[in-house]
């Protein structure tokens, strides 16, 4: 999800970069996972939760619209 929301993030515009490294880019050098977060300038915090908060329920209103046309 966090790749998903920089794609909306950007499309809106908003900047934001993730610490301390991409999902899936770098490691822990103990071997646990990384805590990776997706940061965004705090004076639009509240703007890009309010973004992806919409972006996550559509596509979560479409996936399950796709499984209903899926039973039929």
């Amino acid at each position: 999800d966090l790749l998903f929301a920089e794609t909306v993030l950007e499309q809106d515009r908003i900047p934001c970069t993730f610490y301390p490294h991409r999902p899936f880019e770098g490691h822990d050098p103990y071997g646990f996972p990384a805590d990776v977060r997706l940061m965004v300038p705090s004076s639009r915090y509240d703007e890009a939760e309010r973004v992806v908060a919409e972006a996550l329920k559509a596509r979560h209103e479409a996936e399950m619209d796709a499984d209903d046309g899926a039973e039929d």
